[in-house]
């Protein structure tokens, strides 16, 4: 997590914290500690300072006072009055050398959503924190029962033993129409042969608390239910569709769904189908109606990619959450928003071959369709489809404190030119979305179009492989094309 060798080039960022350390293990590291654990990991560094400038330099402690400061550190570590779970392995923890002066390397690692929220002082409610840029705040009792509820594998497993099953607990014709799709799917199936309340048991819909009486589980409730009873158990719950198919200011929209309006059920399924099928209906490839509307002739990679990105919000879903899941869908791309945040880190995601869905039976009834079959696949399956049709990578983000995750999906080649309007347009929603290294580096090119990688490198205090990277983030996000060279090549700003 640490390279030594980059040292002059780090500042204070997300998963970099600096401490001078003089008067010995500074109290304010457990903060950092509990922030980093809960969001996705860090660097602490002791012996060091901070110029004005943000730049970094040796404070000037001694091998010495370094290993005391290691001593005391696994004193107080170990204390579970102090820290309620120790994360930190030997290896994480180790002195090393900067121009005759000595500092100390805490590796953090990202906890696992089982042993969030992690804790200081005994206090759960109180000593909980998390990281947001380049600083340390306390979570809200919202945030931290988030977590305390994200203790469970799958969220949706659970049995709402105070809702009894009736006529209106779930919407039949939306049943209906799973059961349907399911036997179009796997028409050899043998659940196709089983009642309806026995259907609802097997995919877990229904379920029997300890006095043996039948509830509604809340995968159910979410997938079959309708509006009105699903809000009255979680009142936060909204699912937002919205069309921006034009470049007239004075629409707001050119088309929307949303789930409380009373037209339609307002429940997980159904929104599934309705999206999807606007969506699918404006991609640039043509291609034929099956009988059943979700399954089409001559299905692409395009297709199936949208349809894991939407199973993928609704899977992954936390909706104690405000605001609901909200997809929005403009002329050249689509954005994807869910409450809740990942339960792995956006690199792990991007790899693929870890499946922690928050809602296991949702993914479950999905797989029942062909979608999302392959345990940990999904992200990859959209990356390679935007990939093979020359669209920019689908870019993941995440805001901490509000606690949601965003898919950006560019559905524009990057090999044609675009105009200034579709330009005007993606910089709205897009450039909030960018790394604030992006950021940084974008704005130093606007103003020298001549400037190399390494004099951005120098001029921002950052690494030229950190320029790189905010490099190609930038030329993925279609705001930036062209290398530079030594014989005076040049930038080209889109």
């Amino acid at each position: 997590m640490f390279d030594i060798s980059q040292f002059y080039s780090l500042k204070e960022n997300n998963q970099l914290e600096v401490k001078t350390a003089k008067g010995g293990l500074p109290n304010s590291i457990w903060e950092t500690y509990s922030s980093f654990s809960n969001t996705h990991g860090g660097v602490i560094l002791l012996g060091i300072a901070e110029k004005e400038n943000k730049t970094l330099y040796p404070a000037g402690l001694s091998f010495k006072e370094c290993d005391n400061l290691i001593t005391s550190f696994w004193n107080t570590i170990h204390n579970n009055k102090k820290v309620n779970l120790n994360l930190i392995q030997e290896k994480n923890v180790h002195i090393e050398e900067i121009n005759s002066s000595f500092i100390v390397v805490i590796e953090i690692p990202m906890a696992s959503y089982s042993q969030k929220p992690i804790y200081i002082n005994n206090d759960i409610f109180n000593g909980t924190f998390r990281r947001n840029k380049d600083g340390d705040y306390h979570c809200t009792k919202t945030e931290v029962v988030a977590m305390i509820r994200d203790q469970e594998k799958n969220v949706d497993h659970r049995i709402l033993k105070d809702i009894p099953l009736r006529d209106d607990t779930f919407n039949m014709k939306t049943v209906h129409s799973f059961r349907e799709q399911f036997k179009f799917k796997k028409p050899n199936h043998p659940w196709h042969n089983l009642s309806e309340d026995e259907f609802l048991r097997v995919i877990g819909a229904v379920a029997y608390d300890e006095n043996n009486i039948l509830h509604p589980t809340l995968f159910g409730f979410l997938f079959f239910g309708n509006d009105y009873n699903i809000t009255s158990y979680l009142p936060e719950y909204f699912l937002d569709y919205q069309e921006h198919l034009t470049h007239d200011p004075d629409i707001r929209y050119t088309d929307r769904i949303v789930s409380d309006n009373g037209e339609w059920s307002g429940n997980l399924f159904d929104f599934y189908n309705r999206v999807y099928a606007k969506i699918s209906v404006d991609l640039p490839l043509p291609f034929e109606l099956e009988e059943n509307r979700i399954y089409r002739k001559n299905d692409t990679a395009l297709h199936e990619a949208i349809r894991e990105a939407l199973a993928n919000c609704i899977t992954n879903a936390d909706f104690s959450f405000p605001r609901g899941i909200v997809i929005k869908r403009y002329i050249d791309r689509i954005i994807i928003e869910n409450p809740g945040s990942l339960r792995i880190s956006i690199e792990d995601a991007y790899k693929g071959g870890i499946s922690l869905p928050r809602n296991g039976n949702i993914l479950k009834c999905f797989n029942l369709l062909g979608i999302g079959e392959r345990a940990g696949s999904g992200i990859p399956t959209i990356v390679n489809a935007f990939k093979e049709k020359n669209y920019p990578t689908p870019m993941i983000t995440e805001e901490i404190g509000m606690d949601r995750t965003i898919l950006t999906l560019i559905l524009k080649d990057k090999s044609k030119e675009i105009g200034n309007d579709t330009i005007n347009d993606t910089i709205n929603d897009t450039i909030k979305r960018l790394s604030k290294t992006s950021q940084m580096v974008y704005k130093e090119i606007q103003g020298d179009l001549s400037i190399s990688k390494p004099q951005i490198a120098k001029k921002l205090g950052i690494s030229t492989a950190s320029v790189s990277r905010a490099i190609n983030e930038l030329k993925n996000a279609k705001f930036l094309s062209g290398k530079t060279s030594n014989k005076g090549g040049k930038w080209i700003l889109k």
